[in-house]
C-alpha cells in the first residue's frame, strides 16, 4: 500500500488505475508474449525482457472488460511484486500522481465488489478518480477468479 509516494496511472477501458511507482522496473510496447498452456484466462503469457522472465496479466481480462485487438497506445507495465516478475498489459499510460497519506479516500460503493479485495483504496488526480491497486494481493490471485475481479 503507497502512504506516502508515487503512483503510475494506467487506463482500462476509460478506468484510471494506479500502482506503486517503486515496484515498476519499466514500461515497454507491447512485445512478443509466449503463451502458457492452461494459464487463466487472464494471463497473457511470458516475456522475456532483459534476462527476466515477466508474468504478463492482461488487464482489460482481469477486471472483466471486452478485449481490443492491439490498441494503439497499449504499453505493458512491468514491475516486480514480492520477488515475482509481472507485466500488466494497459490500454495507455498516463503520469506519476504524488501521493500523501491523508490523500488517499476509501473505495466508492459504485466500484464493483469484486474488484475491492485488489484495491487499497483512490486518490484524485486532475479532476478524475485514480484505483489504487494493490500488486500484492493481485499476484495472490487465485485462478478460479478469471474474469471476476
Amino acid at each position: 500500500m503507497v502512504i506516502k509516494g508515487q503512483l503510475v496511472t494506467f487506463t482500462l477501458n476509460g478506468v484510471q488505475f494506479g500502482i506503486n511507482l517503486m515496484q515498476v522496473d519499466i514500461i515497454e510496447r507491447p512485445t512478443k508474449i509466449y503463451p502458457v498452456p492452461l494459464a487463466p484466462s487472464y494471463i497473457e503469457g511470458l516475456v522475456d525482457l532483459r534476462n527476466r522472465i515477466y508474468t504478463v496479466y492482461n488487464g482489460r481480462k482481469l477486471f472483466g472488460f471486452e478485449t481490443v485487438a492491439d490498441p494503439k497506445d497499449s504499453r505493458i507495465l512491468m514491475a516486480t511484486v514480492n520477488g515475482e516478475s509481472i507485466g500488466i498489459i494497459a490500454d495507455s499510460v498516463h503520469s506519476l500522481v504524488n501521493v500523501e497519506g491523508t490523500d488517499i479516500q476509501n473505495i466508492p460503493d459504485d466500484i464493483p465488489d469484486t474488484w475491492k479485495p485488489y484495491l487499497d483504496g483512490t486518490v484524485k488526480h486532475d479532476g478524475k478518480t485514480v484505483l489504487m491497486l494493490n500488486l500484492e494481493k493481485l499476484i495472490s490471485l487465485p485462478p478460479s477468479h478469471a474474469n471476476n475481479v
